[in-house]
């Protein structure tokens, strides 16, 4: 599913809008949030990850989500900004005085698309930054690092799918053959600055 930047920017102020009622102990039901004809997207299962920055750093301040459409949209952004915000083990739960500090972003996934390869050392030339984001699965466990990171952090494929398998748990010298790799792509729609515009962001 692609979305119009009309319904990204409405997808990404619900997430706002979310986090300043959370702290008036209020919820935002999603369906009574958006239009009539935006219901039947915050319907379908959808998979999405919500991701904060601290702004202006754009430091990471928090990110969750689903990799896999297992929920409505709908759903998942609110459960994902939620657990963002006030239970990423990573950092302490977001406070208040940081909500006009802090970039919202809303990432929409495709589907995850298993990388088939020989070897480890072929699976870089199969990874095209800016476009594919990288999943591990290994046995029960699976973790995801979105697109966009790579183009942020300036790595190359190499370095993107090692952080991939640090982020796993796994030691990216130890190519173990029961790991699996996929490429997974994104839609992304963030602030420009704390309740500012909203953006699609592209990447190259």
């Amino acid at each position: 599913m692609k979305l119009t930047k009309k319904q990204g920017t409405v997808l990404v102020r619900y997430i706002r809008e979310t986090l300043e009622e959370y702290f008036k102990e209020k919820t935002v039901d999603i369906e009574g949030y958006v239009s009539e004809d935006m219901r039947d997207v915050v319907s379908r299962e959808v998979a999405a990850y919500v991701t904060f920055f601290k702004y202006p750093s754009m430091s990471f301040r928090g990110s969750s989500g689903c990799m896999l459409p297992i929920m409505s949209l709908g759903k998942t952004i609110k459960e994902s900004t939620l657990k963002a915000a006030f239970r990423d083990r990573r950092f302490i739960p977001l406070m208040k005085s940081e909500l006009g500090d802090t970039i919202v972003e809303l990432s929409l996934l495709k589907e995850p698309v298993k990388i088939e390869a020989d070897s480890f050392s072929e699976y870089p030339s199969k990874i095209k930054i800016g476009r594919d984001g990288i999943a591990i699965e290994y046995g029960y466990f699976r973790t995801l690092l979105l697109p966009q990171l790579a183009v942020r952090m300036k790595w190359d494929a190499k370095q993107f799918l090692s952080f991939a398998l640090l982020k796993a748990g796994l030691d990216p010298m130890d190519q173990n053959s029961k790991i699996q790799v996929y490429r997974i792509q994104a839609q992304v729609f963030r602030e420009e600055k704390p309740g500012g515009n909203v953006i699609e962001e592209e990447f190259s």
